[in-house]
């Protein structure tokens, strides 16, 4: 999928760099392809580097943009990484709704902001699944009736404490998924136990996806500030901004910076 890109004298341009992603089938019982997870990573060697979670779901995105979602995921759905910073920005609008499921990450607590924002996103179309679920916690109780599928960290739990864990969050009509499976022992008690989907190195270890992307020139701004200054359309500036994912991203991350001032009361 990665494309090569040249300037006159036979280098590699300085507008243009190279982007990672990496994805992850994921199975049903029958080991048929239902899913892929998507994840960031900094590197071809597939390391993810991960700083900064807004940062590197919202690179995640705009790669995946780049490369198109049909090359990236076909038909299948993505599952895509959420933290509550990423629940509560804008930009997780900018992913298809019909094709992603956004996955709670286990660090996110289940406060009244965040479930509230859940049921908005759940509102215009998204769906969500729990990741890494290793206990029936008060926030893992919180969100079960918000999301579908229940991602199960099996390599966390013994095989007695599974079978518990399993027991308890069986009957309330959500898709059980175990992660991180990586033997067939694993994938045949997981089985036993009655899980619907699973994900681990015993199947498959993340594939790279490898694209070039430009960096946004002083025209695509130029572009964009002409717009605003001529009161254009909002479909007009949104599809300028389409047009250059990596213009888009850069103001997304200017829009999601935490404001450090207050508003003065008087």
């Amino acid at each position: 999928m990665s494309t090569n890109s040249h300037d006159e004298a036979g280098g590699h341009s300085p507008l243009v760099k190279d982007f990672f992603l990496a994805r992850q089938p994921i199975l049903d019982r029958e080991q048929h392809l239902v899913a892929f997870e998507l994840l960031f990573r900094s590197a071809a060697s597939g390391v993810a580097g991960v700083t900064d979670d807004l940062t590197a779901t919202a690179s995640l995105i705009a790669h995946a943009s780049e490369l198109g979602m049909e090359q990236v995921i076909g038909d299948k759905l993505g599952l895509v990484n959420v933290d509550a910073a990423v629940i509560m920005s804008d930009f997780v609008q900018f992913l298809p709704r019909k094709k992603v499921v956004l996955e709670i990450l286990e660090t996110v607590k289940a406060t009244p902001d965040v479930v509230e924002r859940i049921i908005e996103l759940q509102h215009a179309g998204f769906h969500f699944a729990l990741d890494d679920v290793i206990s029936d916690s008060e926030d893992v109780r919180t969100f079960m009736p918000l999301v579908e599928i229940i991602k199960v960290d099996i390599m966390e739990l013994a095989p007695a404490t599974l079978a518990s864990l399993v027991r308890s969050l069986a009957g309330k009509g959500k898709k059980l998924l175990a992660e991180k499976v990586e033997t067939q022992e694993e994938f045949e008690r997981c089985l036993k136990l009655g899980f619907d989907y699973f994900q681990g190195f015993y199947f498959a270890k993340p594939v790279v996806l490898t694209g070039k992307k430009i960096a946004p020139g002083e025209l695509s701004i130029l572009q964009l500030m002409g717009l605003i200054n001529s009161d254009a359309e909002n479909s007009d500036i949104e599809a300028a901004i389409k047009r250059d994912a990596s213009l888009g991203l850069n103001l997304l991350r200017l829009v999601n910076t935490p404001r450090r001032w207050r508003q003065d009361p008087h």
